[in-house]
C-alpha cells in the first residue's frame, strides 16, 4: 500500500506536502483528488462541517473513505454516509479507530510479533 495523491484547497500546500512525503500526485481541490484514478481510498481530514460533503463526494466517485473524527456533525449525516456506502458497496468509517494508527501497527509488528511484548489476555 502507498499514498498516491494528496489533495488540498491550495495546490501550493498540496505540492509542498507531496514533496516532503514523496507522494507522486498533488491536487489543488478535493474534486481533483476524487477524480484521480490512482486513488482507491480517500482520507477526509477537512474542517468538521465539511466532512459529510467531502465523504459523499468521495463515495460518489467510487472511493472507499476514512473520515477524521468527528465523522459528521449530525448523527443523521453519519447514517446517510453509511447507507450510501452500503448501496455503493464501498467502505466508510471513522479514521479515529486505533486500528489505523501507524503507532499501533508498528507496535504490533515490532513488539508483539517479535515477542518483546506478550499478547494481551483476560484478567479476573
Amino acid at each position: 500500500h502507498f499514498i498516491s495523491a494528496v489533495g488540498s484547497r491550495s495546490i501550493s500546500r498540496a505540492s509542498k506536502f507531496a514533496t516532503l512525503h514523496s507522494i507522486p500526485n498533488a491536487h489543488g481541490s478535493y474534486e481533483e483528488s476524487c477524480a484521480d484514478p490512482t486513488v482507491d481510498v480517500v482520507y477526509v481530514a477537512s474542517l468538521h462541517p465539511h466532512h459529510r460533503d467531502h465523504a459523499e463526494m468521495a463515495l460518489l466517485s467510487g472511493k472507499h473513505v476514512l473520515v477524521e473524527k468527528p465523522m459528521t456533525m449530525k448523527a443523521e449525516d453519519a447514517r446517510y454516509l453509511y447507507d450510501l456506502s452500503i448501496r455503493l458497496n464501498l467502505f466508510v468509517g471513522e479514521g479515529m479507530w486505533t486500528r489505523f494508527f501507524p503507532a499501533v501497527e508498528w507496535t504490533r509488528c515490532h513488539l508483539v510479533e517479535e515477542g518483546s511484548v506478550g499478547v494481551g489476555g483476560e484478567a479476573n
